[in-house]
């Protein structure tokens, strides 16, 4: 459902004027093993009139093509932010049905239980960052504009630094922050300095690895790594790597940050 959305959007202008990023950017083309719920997007300029709804034909078209009946909905803003959502919303029982023929097992949904996909854009996109055009093949053939991977795990470390965790603790951030590690990539440090500015995020300027290496540990020491690994475990088809982690766990991985 998340990637027939996609190749909708690459049948439009949208990925001209906007760029996919997250936890969904990152599963669909580059491999991150844990699944994400949302699509999310950033524009490339401002534009505090951008609308969901412009979109909404072209969706609703290719995904009844696909024999889906989709309902779209865009959020109606509340306050004045700088992010525009929208939601789709298909019968479960009726996709499963379309998706397997031959029958497959289902838990007890009720009649009205839905797949819900929420996609969200940001109208005030961030500085430096970088993406390029990548391809899909499912459902079809398409072209998306992607944040490239230093960016991405750039937001990552950006999200395990400032995110408002509360009682709640953003396993997957941590999950990701990892996945980036082992794979040995770079970080997009001026991008990831520009987003902690954009937080009001204190430390010293210039943002430099060591710089970076001291907020870390400091955040990594006041984490609940049970909480972390609560939230993170029923998104991955293997959490066994999980019983791993504890502060000395992370704090040894601040010597593997790419230089």
């Amino acid at each position: 459902m998340q990637e027939t959305v996609l190749y909708a959007l690459g049948k439009t202008s949208f990925f001209e004027k906007a760029a996919f990023y997250g936890g969904s950017a990152g599963r669909i083309f580059y491999g991150l093993p844990r699944y994400s719920e949302d699509l999310d997007f950033t524009l490339l300029k401002e534009d505090a009139a951008f609308t969901w709804e412009d979109y909404f034909p072209t969706i609703q078209k290719i995904l009844t093509s696909f024999g889906l009946k989709p309902g779209l909905l865009q959020k109606e803003k509340i306050a004045a932010t700088d992010t525009r959502s929208a939601f789709l919303k298909e019968n479960t029982i009726e996709t499963m049905s379309l998706l397997f023929p031959m029958g497959i097992a289902l838990p007890s949904y009720g009649k009205e239980q839905l797949i819900k996909i929420k996609f969200e854009v940001g109208t005030n996109p961030p500085s430096d960052f970088s993406a390029t055009y990548l391809s899909r093949m499912e459902p079809s053939y398409f072209d998306a504009r992607v944040l490239d991977e230093p960016s991405l795990f750039a937001g990552k470390i950006d999200a395990v630094l400032t995110r408002a965790w509360k009682n709640r603790v953003k396993g997957r951030d941590l999950f990701d922050y990892l996945f980036y590690l082992s794979r040995g990539v770079k970080i997009n440090l001026p991008f990831l300095e520009a987003q902690l500015r954009k937080a009001k995020f204190g430390f010293s300027a210039p943002l430099t690895l060591e710089v970076l290496k001291e907020l870390l540990k400091k955040r990594f020491l006041s984490l609940n790594y049970s909480l972390a690994i609560e939230d993170v475990s029923p998104f991955l088809e293997d959490a066994a790597p999980l019983r791993h982690w504890n502060a000395e766990y992370f704090l040894a991985t601040l010597n593997r940050l790419p230089h």
